[in-house]
């Protein structure tokens, strides 16, 4: 279960065929992110249903359920939820607790002002926000390396669109988290 702003990508990029050599794998875009709908509620519990929803269809039981970043959040609030129904859970740089006071709210909190925040999402956040996606990715693999071009061309791509801006500022609502 990929972070904030990822995708599947995230894991067919990195380290999904080799993996796939030894076990069954599974990479899904979290509900609102990569190529999938988002939902008509988009917050953390929900897509923990969506998820779950979607494991089922597949006929997939007790699945060891990884997730990176806020994908350990989502990982870790399944298994809070629905314990009988997986194996294990594995996070990666979990986001798994409330991080509302560690990162920089003012930008979620004006995404969900009603009007303001669609209206920034499909004007401003697009043309400004790119070059700030990159050096949010160099940041995030310190000190290892920059980000890889591939990978920081598809994530900047899927984040950079206006309902899935929406989506991620929905993910880090504190009143939601905290609940959580």
């Amino acid at each position: 279960i990929h972070g904030d702003g990822g995708s599947t990508y995230d894991w067919t990029m990195a380290n999904f065929d080799s993996l796939a050599r030894h076990y069954d794998v599974i990479a899904l875009d979290r509900p609102g992110f990569g190529f999938s709908e988002t939902l008509l509620n988009q917050s953390i519990p929900a897509q923990v249903v969506a998820i779950r929803a979607g494991l089922r269809q597949l006929g997939v039981h007790k699945p060891v359920l990884v997730g990176h970043s806020r994908g350990g959040e989502v990982a870790t609030l399944f298994a809070e939820e629905y314990p009988d129904e997986i194996a294990g859970v594995v996070t990666l740089g979990g986001a798994c607790f409330n991080t509302s006071g560690l990162e920089p709210s003012w930008q979620y909190n004006l995404l969900r002002t009603p009007v303001l925040g669609k209206s920034l999402a499909h004007t401003v956040y697009v043309p400004v926000g790119k070059p700030m996606v990159k050096a949010g990715l160099d940041h995030a693999f310190a000190p290892e390396r920059t980000s890889p071009d591939a990978y920081t061309k598809v994530y900047t791509a899927l984040l950079m669109r206006p309902q899935t801006l929406l989506n991620w500022a929905i993910d880090h609502d504190s009143a939601v988290l905290d609940t959580l």
